[in-house]
């Protein structure tokens, strides 16, 4: 018997709302008892009997509903012999609604609660809901009160409870989106067949969204019933960019990315967005279009919907460019191993290379590739020549960080060797080998062509050399680790400490091999960088009940303090010394025989 009491035991305990439609709907048989009259075991006459039956005096095979067919009707002992349709239209003509008035139009589906079809027997879109031999597709061509195809809500059957749960578990869209998954052909090579009736609507959509009214262009994509070409989507972001509505980008995005087969993944629909994200100084929706320009297995390979290489590098450098200049070197180190990975470093050359050739052969000259064409092409010469400044200008910042911190400049790893001894402030093939040894994990010639164009307008290079040899040195020790380790000095006291619970004076250090034990951070645990002054000392704090006692869990915990030395090896000598003895006071055995609490 269940908890809740005797007075449920005869009566329906579920929601009223789905009560009253279960009231016909037979209990759940035995499951693993497979039944003779599932509806794939039925006879087709007495699968029309039940599916005509199952909708409580509405349907077919109810012989007062007005749609049956059957001449005569039994009750009881008497026959009642059923006017036949001909007869009846001689003095009532027949104003029964045809097939196609049964089916709503797309555009009315959300107005209609996501139903096409108007009928009595609710037609889900959801492939399983219907499934009689394979999944359940709607014939909008063949509406009829008997539903020949078998693919409504029937409340008649065995197996309708899961399906009339199922139903009742749908989400918003649930219609429109399995309609729109299942009803549109998709081709091999990606577009879809726009219908001719809707050429027009596209063109107004594409010349509204050109002339900049967002609005008007949106409100017109609403009324689309079909998969839109990807024009659409490309000029609806497009007139995103310069108002930064990078909202609004995102949501046309989506609409045309998740719900219909990933129609605006294009290279240039993502390149719109970066843009509108970089108007609207947005670093994470950067990374997140970078994310989904990469996209996963299942875009890339099983739907065949990656971006195109020009595309895949142009938005990855413009995303670069903004990053470096908002300073985020994690990001920016990420997508430069992108470019790195895919070899496309050096897109830019090959694709200035590409329009030379093309001008060539226009011209009807012959074409030949040599080895060495990008290096000696303009873009590449351009670097070259500037280069030395760049490696002068990072050398300058190497020593003024140098000068700020004068005090380790011995313990710090990886020096600069200084350019003019090679001849690197001056001359430029040695000036690019000096950076390569300065920054051997990056490309510095990659950085120093791209750090070139300011928002792919304005050459630095030429118009304003100092702030572009400022931004290219910047960018280089950004993006090269090389540069963050020779940034780090290691400190010459103890790292880290935090004030002891009993005395503020004292201060506990941080010991890395002793605190192995529990996974906080070091900030996590309060320990900061903090050193007064020869009068602060450094303990290292322990506690003499560590056992779970009576001792330990009730009397105050008095902290331990062993006095820590400067050098580690002195520290490891203490650490090796018993610090507490039984008493929970410091043992004279100890090295710090001369303490006592009251130097504490």
């Amino acid at each position: 018997m269940s908890v809740i009491g005797v007075f449920t035991k005869g009566r329906a305990t579920g929601h009223p709302s789905v009560m009253s439609v279960l009231r016909y709907v037979p209990r759940a048989r035995v499951p693993w008892q497979p039944s003779r009259f599932g509806r794939e075991n039925l006879a087709a006459d007495d699968m029309a009997q039940l599916w005509g039956t199952g909708r409580y005096r509405t349907g077919p095979g109810n012989y007062n509903s007005g749609y049956s067919t059957k001449k005569t009707h039994t009750l009881e002992d008497s026959t009642v012999s059923i006017i036949p349709k001909h007869e009846l239209e001689k003095f009532m003509p027949d104003i029964s609604l045809g097939s196609k008035a049964l089916v709503t139009p797309v555009s009315l589906m959300s107005a209609r609660n996501g139903h096409r079809v108007t009928h009595d027997l609710i037609h889900s879109y959801d492939p399983y809901i219907g499934r009689l031999q394979k999944p359940a597709v709607v014939d909008h061509d063949n509406i009829t009160v008997e539903d020949p195809n078998r693919v409504g809500l029937n409340a008649a059957t065995l197996d309708c409870r899961s399906r009339i749960y199922r139903w009742l578990r749908r989400g918003p869209f649930f219609q429109e989106d399995n309609y729109f998954r299942r009803s549109t052909k998709l081709q091999r090579n990606g577009p879809v067949p726009v219908s001719v009736h809707e050429v027009p609507l596209m063109q107004r959509i594409i010349r509204l969204a050109r002339r900049g009214q967002l609005k008007a262009a949106c409100e017109e994509y609403r009324r689309v019933t079909s998969v839109p070409p990807v024009d659409v989507y490309r000029a609806l972001t497009a007139a995103c960019v310069p108002g930064a509505k990078l909202a609004d980008a995102i949501a046309i995005f989506e609409d045309g990315n998740s719900r219909l087969f990933y129609v605006a993944r294009d290279g240039e629909v993502l390149h719109n967005m970066l843009r509108c994200a970089i108007r609207a100084k947005h670093r994470v929706r950067v990374m997140w279009v970078y994310n989904v320009m990469v996209g996963r297995h299942y875009e890339n390979v099983v739907v065949r919907a990656e971006v195109d290489v020009i595309w895949r590098y142009r938005i990855a450098s413009l995303a670069l460019e903004y990053l470096l200049d908002s300073n985020a070197g994690e990001e920016a180190r990420t997508v430069y191993d992108y470019l790195v990975e895919n070899k496309l470093v050096d897109c830019d050359l090959h694709v200035r290379l590409g329009h030379v050739m093309q001008q060539a052969l226009k011209e009807g000259k012959t074409v030949h590739v040599q080895q060495d064409a990008l290096d000696g092409m303009a873009l590449s010469q351009n670097v070259v020549v500037v280069a030395p400044q760049v490696a002068v200008a990072v050398y300058a910042r190497y020593l003024e960080t140098m000068q700020e911190g004068a005090a380790w400049t011995d313990a710090r790893g990886l020096p600069l060797t200084d350019p003019a001894k090679t001849g690197a402030d001056t001359n430029g093939a040695a000036a690019v080998a000096w950076l390569k040894a300065a920054f051997p994990d990056i490309d510095p010639a990659a950085v120093l062509r791209l750090a070139r164009f300011r928002r792919n307008s304005k050459d630095l290079m030429a118009k304003d050399r100092p702030a572009y040899v400022q931004r290219a040195a910047q960018w280089v020790e950004l993006l090269s680790s090389a540069h963050q380790t020779r940034e780090e000095a290691p400190l010459t006291y103890l790292r880290k400490s935090r004030p002891s619970m009993a005395n503020p004076n004292v201060r506990v250090a941080w010991l890395p091999e002793r605190q192995r034990a529990h996974a906080l951070l070091a900030s996590d645990e309060g320990f900061k960088f903090a050193y007064g002054g020869p009068h602060t000392r450094f303990v290292e704090e322990t506690f003499a009940y560590a056992e779970n006692t009576l001792q330990s869990r009730y009397l105050a915990q008095q902290p331990v303090h062993t006095e820590v030395a400067p050098s580690r090896s002195e520290s490891a000598k203490a650490a090796a010394s018993p610090t507490a003895g039984i008493s929970g006071r410091p043992s004279s055995a100890s090295g710090s025989a001369g303490l006592d609490d009251t130097h504490f």
